[in-house]
């Protein structure tokens, strides 16, 4: 029982090594039986198994903010373009009612 204990741990600390260097798809080994090893393998697979499903959503989350940087960046330019039309039509305006000073 002894070197089946020292083995699950050699094993969950070897995960544990992959996990702190970023590996969030490893496999835990899953020992028989229903004892504290047992359980503390469990849950730290369940714990790797978060993190991963975690770091998968923020990097859809950073997809997501990309795409949508992207578009207001698009947006913006065109708004630019208006602003800067509208400008040159109020200039020429301008230019125009100084010929004729009667109008306004």
């Amino acid at each position: 029982m002894r070197e089946v204990s020292w083995l699950v741990f050699s094993q969950l600390n070897k995960c544990a090594r992959e996990v702190s260097s970023g590996n969030l798809r490893i496999r835990v080994p899953q020992p028989k039986g229903h004892d504290e090893i047992a359980q503390m393998s469990v849950s730290f697979a369940l714990m790797v198994s978060n993190l991963h499903a975690l770091a998968q959503s923020i990097g859809d989350a950073g997809s997501k903010i990309d795409s949508n940087a992207k578009e207001i960046d698009s947006e913006n330019q065109i708004l630019t373009e208006i602003v800067s039309q509208i400008s040159i039509a109020t200039m020429s305006w301008l230019k125009a009612i100084r010929w004729f000073p009667g109008i306004c």
